[in-house]
């Protein structure tokens, strides 16, 4: 009769035994469960944090790109109006110089045509003094003649 009593005892402790196990391990998942549960909250806490982040960011890397305009074109501005100042410059000078170089054109012009006019009036005295003196030879042979 002890032994039936014992296999009863073992037969009772394995169930309660294996009851136990069985509600360790489900404790043991509940518990991973609940953690896992509880990091994703966490990370959904570090994911709002990170996209808060990200978004200041591009937000801050956008108002650095349109300040960095606004500057250069600021910048562009004042390059712009000397620039424009020395085309202007520029102009005048090649203006200045197209005129002097008609000035002195004219002025070779003018010495040229002088000097054309002085050769001019010295070629038609050369003419008229060859036929001047034609004239007188041609006389005096008439009178040689007569």
């Amino acid at each position: 009769a002890s032994r039936v009593v014992q296999r009863w005892r073992n037969a009772a402790m394995s169930t309660a035994l294996l009851t136990w196990r069985s509600q360790a391990e489900e404790e043991r998942r509940l518990g991973r469960v609940g953690m896992k549960a509880a990091r994703r909250l966490g990370n959904f806490s570090l994911t709002a944090a990170w996209d808060t982040w990200r978004l200041r960011a591009a937000e801050q890397a956008r108002l650095s790109r349109l300040s960095g305009k606004m500057i250069s074109r600021w910048r562009g501005g004042a390059l712009a109006c000397a620039l424009q100042t020395w085309r202007e410059g520029v102009a005048e000078r090649r203006r200045v110089e197209s005129v002097g170089v008609k000035v002195l054109n004219r002025l070779k012009n003018r010495a040229a045509a002088a000097a054309w006019a002085g050769w001019l009036l010295g070629a038609k005295e050369q003419g008229r003094v060859r036929r001047t003196a034609s004239r007188v030879v041609q006389r005096w042979r008439n009178a040689a003649m007569s």
